[in-house]
């Protein structure tokens, strides 16, 4: 079944936010919702799993932009798309720490708004996938016993089953009683798929570029 997008309109202007949701609202298979108040605009950001989120600079304070910039770049599955006729080195410097962001200068209209978000989707869904993966990542791997956890260390270091004996003071045959185990646990049915889990949680992190106009 195909993701639905969710769109995050945070426009304070009532005439402008509704022209931004009808050049939106062309799909079935997404949700647009408009806000005027950043404290919803982060409410709603807490309560769902992925979003684009369109933020219109001039009818925010420097304070309010900087709770929204602050929410996107805390959430896993969200991108936003700034516009805006000019950037502050206040506003440029939140970017930084809110990645992936896309940013469409000037006095961008809703047709060139509904553009842009189009572009974004595809991010925001595959970020959406990567945190879901990295949740079930984060589920087999927390069945692990400790002793289990220290066996996969070692496999993710490359080490044999008499390496990771060796540094535990076990039997090989032991380690690989653990590894078996370990296999079970996490749903991996190769090494590889085992160790593609163990990376992901180990490597997680938010990735992307703003992007100017």
């Amino acid at each position: 079944m195909d993701q639905t997008d969710t769109i995050l309109l945070a426009i304070p202007d009532t005439a402008r936010r509704a022209a931004c949701f009808t050049a939106l609202a062309i799909s079935g298979n997404r949700i647009v919702r408009g806000f005027a108040n950043p404290v919803e605009v982060v409410e709603a950001l807490v309560t769902i799993p992925s979003a684009c989120v369109v933020i219109d600079r001039p009818g925010f304070s420097d304070h309010d932009f900087a709770v929204m910039i602050e929410a996107l770049g805390s959430h896993p599955a969200a991108s936003g798309l700034i516009v805006a006729p000019a950037l502050t080195t206040a506003d440029a410097l939140a970017l930084l720490d809110c990645q992936p962001c896309d940013v469409l200068m000037g006095e961008a209209e809703a047709p060139a708004i509904a553009e842009r978000v189009e572009t974004l989707l595809p991010l925001v869904r595959a970020l959406n996938q990567r945190a879901k993966a990295e949740r079930t990542a984060r589920v087999a791997l927390a069945r692990l016993s400790p002793r289990e956890q220290n066996v996969l260390a070692g496999l993710a270091a490359g080490q044999t089953s008499k390496d990771i004996a060796r540094q535990l003071g076990v039997s090989p045959r032991t380690v690989e009683v653990h590894r078996a185990s370990i296999m079970r646990r996490t749903n991996a049915a190769t090494l590889a798929d085992l160790l593609r889990l163990h990376f992901l949680i180990e490597y997680a992190a938010p990735s992307g570029m703003a992007r100017a106009a």
